[in-house]
């Protein structure tokens, strides 16, 4: 079974997004501005940890353990069980094949 890749993007780009938040938030001039980024930063935080914890698990063991990525270019390794994490394409797949 191959992780979807679509999902370890979402991740990723939820990571990114939570960061990026989080530091915009410094430099809020009002304190309310100031809770209401790391209040985003949080919520962002808290999809991208269900997105790992719910479709990025080891297709071998069932761990949460792969980390997201944007590139599956390299091999990853399950560190429970040392299966390499497999990514599809993001194509369909044709079943007339």
């Amino acid at each position: 079974m191959r992780l979807p890749l679509k999902w370890a993007r979402i991740g990723f780009v939820l990571i990114v997004a939570c960061l990026g938040t989080m530091l915009l938030s410094f430099f809020a001039p009002t304190l309310r501005l100031l809770f209401l980024g790391f209040g985003l930063a949080l919520v962002l935080a808290c999809i991208g940890i269900y997105i790992r914890f719910h479709y990025l698990r080891c297709p071998h063991c069932g761990e949460a353990a792969c980390p997201p990525r944007w590139d599956p270019g390299e091999k990853f390794h399950c560190p429970i069980c040392g299966a390499t994490f497999l990514f599809d394409d993001g194509k369909p797949k044709n079943s007339e094949q």
